[in-house]
């Protein structure tokens, strides 16, 4: 009963600091640039074509958290038992190697809503704040153009030219009967 009760007094803190810490992850969320790679991209696109939806997760870490890599491993275990992580920033070496702040985000692809999503990583101890929000349509500016192969295409090669024949010289006499055996 008092660890229920601690719990219900964790969720309503981190509610509480969400409240006042919204406005300056919104600012720093509004202003993250994904910009997928090829592959990043046809990840999303086939896994949003199956009914998956895809989060943008910003994840702050107490201040105090002497053990990041590990926290981001949790994380990322907890979230691979509900999806798929398709990209982090910073990148995952980064995370691994603890070179950032407090923060990171991870683009995360599900079925399950984002309130469960939620309380799996706000589960994880030394995580101070969860922030998720739908995943923005991917810009087809962002999309690497398709047009740029396609205007490579045209240029012909070069017609195949009959291959000129090769030419059979006569060895002079003194080789033709010597063989050299190397050993």
């Amino acid at each position: 009963e008092v660890s229920a009760k601690l719990d219900v007094n964790a969720v309503q803190e981190t509610a509480a600091s969400a409240e006042t810490a919204e406005p300056p992850a919104s600012k720093q969320q509004a202003s993250t640039e994904w910009n997928y790679d090829e592959f990043e991209r046809t990840v999303i696109e086939e896994a949003e074509e199956q009914g998956f939806s895809r989060y943008e997760i910003t994840v702050s870490l107490n201040e105090s958290c002497m053990f990041k890599a590990v926290r981001v491993y949790m994380i990322f275990e907890k979230l691979n038992e509900a999806g798929e992580v398709a990209k982090t920033i910073p990148a995952a070496e980064v995370l691994e190697t603890e070179d950032f702040g407090t923060d990171f985000q991870v683009c995360f692809l599900t079925k399950q809503p984002a309130e469960e999503i939620k309380e799996l990583i706000s589960g994880i101890s030394e995580v101070e704040n969860v922030k998720i929000s739908a995943g923005a349509p991917l810009k087809t500016a962002e999309k690497p153009q398709a047009a740029e192969p396609v205007k490579e295409a045209p240029v012909k090669k070069a017609e195949k030219q009959p291959k000129p024949q090769a030419k059979t010289e006569e060895l002079p006499k003194h080789h033709s009967g010597s063989k050299t055996i190397r050993v």
